[in-house]
């Protein structure tokens, strides 16, 4: 058994997503599916640069870190980082750019990496703890709240401009 979450779209269409290839022959017996509008494979990789700054030249988002959408970080990590290049820039604190921005790409890195990789393997116990330990996790208000607070990236330190 494998997972191949369904996300509805809109209506009658949506988007399955697994690990396996041949998505479609590989959905569960009961997915009634008229017709694929699309489909591709994706393939992940992790890495971040060793520096988001080489002399007069600044790095941000994709540029700068790519990884698994898992979490849901990837768009909005970029935009955090050009917001606050943009704001250090103003202040004239360039300078300070990758000493603040490094460390949280690295740790959205980090999680995505683990989660991944725990996703990607086949067994009962993966099967259980998505299926089963992230619902439960959402019913637990402290859990929720760490989850909520990783995915919407308030558990990084707030931008001195708000």
């Amino acid at each position: 058994s494998h997972l191949a979450p369904f996300i509805p779209m809109g209506e009658g269409i949506g988007r399955f997503i697994t690990t396996r290839p041949d998505c479609l022959n590989n959905l569960p017996h009961d997915a009634k599916i008229q017709r694929s509008l699309w489909d591709t494979d994706f393939r992940i990789s992790f890495r971040q640069v060793s520096s988001y700054q080489d002399h007069n030249v600044f790095l941000a988002g994709d540029a700068a870190h790519i990884h698994s959408p898992v979490g849901g970080r990837g768009m909005n990590l970029g935009m955090e980082d050009a917001c606050w290049f943009a704001w250090l820039l103003e202040q004239n604190r360039q300078a300070e750019y990758h000493a603040l921005r490094h460390p949280v790409g690295a740790s959205v890195l980090k999680f995505t990496h683990s989660f991944t990789a725990f996703a990607r393997k086949q067994g009962l116990l993966q099967t259980l703890g998505i299926a089963l330990g992230v619902p439960l996790t959402m019913q637990i208000s402290t859990l929720r709240n760490s989850a909520l607070n990783s995915l919407t990236a308030l558990n990084t330190p707030a931008p001195p401009w708000l």
